[in-house]
């Protein structure tokens, strides 16, 4: 099974979403470099506060600012068995970055998985981005709504998950994913890692993953097979009839 896994795809494309599915089935953290740099911002540490700086303008972090942290992580105990690296690498440059370090520490990357979506719902999924003031549960206004305007869970206030969550930042972002991940994806294309799902379900995309990470076929392309099972054999029995100066009046399933 693959287990050292890239999370790639612009902003709400639903890495972290389908990273929490592959935790629940595979006992391996998922390295949010997202999740790393808002501990450091909210600890308001000397790199938290060199980090904010270009967060609020929706600015990538420079590189050698991510290189110490990512090398630091995948080096804990608990990465031994796996990881899943959540929007990392970013760009050519991170790609470099993360063969310098595995090869390093001796290990390579399984599968890269890349969420494609239209850059429109990119920044409806941006700006509707909520969590609970109270209890933290978080929510979308475009494909994850609360029933009423309030938590479902403790009846709490909703508020904007970041302040960045704006269209502005969310196209400046996407630009910056554009011209920069694409290409990081391209690299990595031709070395035979990246899978892509595009107009998936989020419902069904852990699924989806899994099987392919567990060396399955998804389940389209099973019942795809099977039909073409069946359509073979009533071939070879229509074949045997005629052999044997029977007229054949099997009816051929519709492939």
């Amino acid at each position: 099974m693959k287990k050292r896994i890239i999370l790639l795809g612009p902003p709400c494309s639903g890495k972290s979403t389908l990273s929490r599915e592959i935790m629940k089935e595979i006992s391996i953290p998922q390295i949010s470099i997202g999740s790393i740099l808002r501990k450091h911002i909210k600890e308001d540490t000397e790199l938290g506060k060199r980090v904010k700086q270009y967060v609020e303008k929706g600015e990538l972090v420079p590189d050698d600012m991510i290189a110490k942290l990512i090398e630091k992580r995948l080096l804990n105990p608990d990465c031994q068995n796996g990881f899943i690296l959540d929007g990392f690498p970013r760009n050519l440059s991170q790609v470099k970055i993360l063969e310098d370090i595995s090869k390093r520490n001796s290990f390579s990357i399984d599968a890269v998985i890349n969420l494609k979506i239209p850059d429109e719902v990119v920044v409806k999924r941006v700006e509707g981005r909520r969590c609970c003031e109270d209890c933290g549960a978080k929510y979308n206004l475009f494909d994850n709504p609360p029933k009423n305007e309030k938590c479902d869970l403790c009846d709490g206030v909703l508020v904007k998950s970041r302040d960045e969550d704006t269209k502005e930042v969310a196209l400046k972002r996407l630009k910056d994913f554009q011209e920069k991940t694409i290409p990081a994806i391209g690299y990595l294309e031709k070395k035979g890692l990246v899978k892509t799902y595009e107009n998936y379900d989020l419902k069904t995309l852990g699924e989806d993953v899994l099987r392919y990470l567990n060396g399955e076929k998804n389940k389209g392309m099973k019942d795809m097979a099977n039909r073409d099972r069946r359509f073979l054999e009533k071939m070879h029995q229509c074949v045997a009839l005629e052999n044997r100066g029977r007229k054949s009046k099997l009816v051929f399933e519709d492939r």
